[in-house]
């Protein structure tokens, strides 16, 4: 604060007053805030994973390029829309648990079936949390399809029951035995 004395017309002392302010420190302030927030829409953008942000009801505030991509709606199309439009019917217990999940731990983990826009199905791998979002409680979900695992998974399954199958029905007694030398199949 600076104070300075002058006359007005008539000679009468009038004091005036100035007030400056360093404003650096909230400039910088300013400018870590801009490129914090620069790196945040960088991330979400270039995920290849799905993020979407719903309000506790279920519909969707926010969706990345990637969930646009996976589940085929445009940005456009997807705000506004229920969680249980990308999600399978027989999968809808899947939701039930997540928000059940998300309100008891904060946290959810769990594997469904989702449904594009052309109405094809694909596994999906969702991963859930509780976050704030324009000022209110909200959940965030972070979608990965893994069609391709579970096929993997299942022809690895099915070689598994083949050759227990051929063991099973050879004539002579027949055993498998791991690298570690234990015993880990064995025929009749």
């Amino acid at each position: 604060i600076h104070a300075n004395f002058i006359s007005d017309e008539l000679g009468n002392p009038v004091e005036i007053l100035g007030v400056a302010r360093n404003i650096s420190e909230r400039k910088r302030a300013e400018e870590a805030l801009r490129e914090s927030e620069e790196r945040y829409r960088q991330v979400v953008s270039t995920m290849v994973d799905g993020l979407v942000i719903a309000n506790k009801d279920g519909k969707f505030l926010f969706v990345n390029p990637a969930f646009s991509d996976i589940y085929q709606y445009s940005r456009e199309e997807a705000i506004g829309m229920h969680a249980t439009k990308v999600i399978h019917p027989d999968y809808h217990h899947v939701f039930a648990q997540f928000l059940k999940e998300l309100d008891e731990k904060g946290i959810f983990s769990g594997e469904t079936v989702d449904v594009r826009k052309d109405g094809t199905t694909f596994n999906a791998d969702v991963k859930g949390a509780k976050i704030h979002f324009e000022g209110r409680e909200c959940f965030l979900a972070v979608i990965r399809d893994i069609t391709a695992r579970k096929k993997t998974e299942q022809a690895l399954a099915d070689s598994e029951q083949r050759l227990t199958d051929i063991i099973e029905f050879l004539p002579d007694p027949t055993w498998v035995i791991d690298t570690g030398g234990r015993v880990i199949a064995w025929n009749r």
